[in-house]
């Protein structure tokens, strides 16, 4: 991964953890919970795809350890959805079936991890239409298929594999922006639905979806703001980017720059004491860029 993924990964694995570590809170919300599962797919096989393109560069396969824990990965991602099917379905015996905890999966001997997996791959493929609306594709079974058959014979990758390396990257650039998408579209414009009861955790998936910004440029937020009736600058004026602590003040000729670590949209709000606010919505933010907001503004009667 170039810089920029690198970094959008480490964001992806905050979210990540963050919506795994408070599934009460959103699990029962039908639509929320089909978006997360969308999320994590992606998320999961970027994951496995690095991983892939790691080992064809180095021309050697994985450590075990490495491959234990992806699998791990994916097995807990199918086998919980499955579990939730079942448990709205009342299939007492499928739960049981499919309940696995990560310290189970990950202490258990490499030799029984691959049989219990292939249990899971199994159930999956009956429910692969249910799990198609959780957006767990063919795709992602056969991916887990391969998971298992490469934990259990692992085989070294030819040491100059340019072609597969290059449809590595080219699949890494079009999951990456699927990811973006989802989080962008979907996850960030309906974090919302929580705001009310649990703004807490709305709160802390605002914070984790910052990006350490590894890029040469910062992502940033630039303008001037002016008088509407002068046209002259304004100075002083607060600006603020709402739900985040990021803020800063006009200079004398009404200019301002503001580093804002995060993609996807943002309200940014203009104060200053007798002229009417004014917040600029839906201002979209890429990584690396800066993305220009200038205002005028009304002076109250």
């Amino acid at each position: 991964m170039n810089a920029v993924q690198n970094s959008k990964f480490r964001m992806y694995h905050a979210v990540y953890n963050h919506l795994l570590a408070n599934q009460a809170t959103w699990e029962k919300n039908t639509g929320f919970s089909s978006i997360v599962n969308r999320f994590k797919t992606l998320f999961a096989t970027i994951g496995l795809l690095v991983g892939e393109k790691a080992r064809k560069l180095a021309g050697v396969t994985l450590s075990k350890q490495v491959q234990k824990q992806a699998l791990v990965d994916m097995a807990l991602m199918i086998s919980g959805t499955l579990m939730a099917i079942a448990s709205e379905a009342k299939n007492v015996s499928m739960v049981k079936k499919m309940k696995f905890s990560r310290t189970e999966l990950e202490d258990i001997s490499s030799e029984k991890l691959g049989p219990i997996c292939m249990q899971i791959l199994s159930v999956a493929v009956e429910y692969k239409e249910k799990l198609a609306l959780f957006s767990i594709s063919d795709v992602t079974l056969t991916a887990f298929e391969n998971q298992i058959i490469g934990f259990d014979t692992t085989v070294s990758a030819p040491r100059n594999a340019i072609s597969e390396r290059r449809s590595i990257v080219g699949e890494l650039v079009r999951l990456f922006r699927e990811a973006d998408d989802v989080l962008d579209n979907q996850l960030d414009r309906t974090i919302s639905f929580f705001q009310a009861d649990d703004k807490l955790f709305t709160t802390a998936y605002t914070y984790n979806r910052i990006i350490v910004d590894k890029g040469t440029r910062s992502t940033q937020i630039k303008g001037v703001v002016t008088d509407s009736v002068s046209g002259q600058p304004l100075k002083n004026v607060l600006v603020s980017v709402e739900g985040t602590l990021f803020l800063t003040n006009t200079k004398t000729d009404g200019s301002f720059s503001l580093k804002v670590p995060v993609t996807g949209q943002i309200s940014v709000k203009f104060e200053l004491g007798d002229f009417e606010s004014v917040v600029k919505e839906e201002v979209d933010m890429k990584l690396g860029k800066t993305t220009d907001v200038s205002v005028a503004m009304v002076k109250t009667a």
